[in-house]
């Protein structure tokens, strides 16, 4: 019983990796705000997409409607 109980607890165990420092990738692409650093080019053309909301503050409670549209 025991033996199944590991068996099915270790099949539902999910992987978690930390860095007590950020880890370097986070801390290079953090200090240039370059997200090309990690994911390669980046995108020289205008979004495809537009969001519009209706405020652009929030605080607790509040409700933000918006819509997106494709250019």
């Amino acid at each position: 019983m025991v033996g199944i109980l590991c068996v099915l607890l270790s099949l539902t165990a999910l992987r978690v990796e930390g860095y007590s420092s950020g880890g370097s990738l986070i801390q290079s692409q953090c200090a240039s705000m370059d997200p090309s650093s990690v994911h390669g080019t980046m995108q020289n053309s205008p979004p495809p997409y537009t969001v519009t909301v209706n405020q652009t503050t929030y605080k607790p409670g509040d409700t933000i409607s918006g819509e997106s549209s494709r250019r």
